[in-house]
């Protein structure tokens, strides 16, 4: 009985523990030197900042001129 109770408790923890990184989402903005902003989000940081950068330099005339002003998880 206790065998079966502690693999419950196991089992919701990581179920539990999957769900919320699953849920874990990356959020960045950037701007260009017009002012004109882009967001862009992904699975990490990385990914969330390169889709964020790949708007930005399609409507730029030159993709240095796109700033990362920050990013978060949400």
């Amino acid at each position: 009985m206790k065998a079966i109770l502690r693999k419950s408790v196991i089992a919701s923890f990581l179920t539990l523990a999957l769900v919320t990184s699953a849920q874990a989402n990356w959020f960045c903005t950037m701007h260009n030197a017009k002012g004109q902003t882009w967001n862009g989000t992904g699975p990490t940081r990385a990914i969330a900042a390169s889709n964020a950068m790949k708007f930005c330099s399609r409507n730029s005339k030159y993709a240095s001129n796109c700033v990362l002003d920050y990013c978060r998880q949400q």
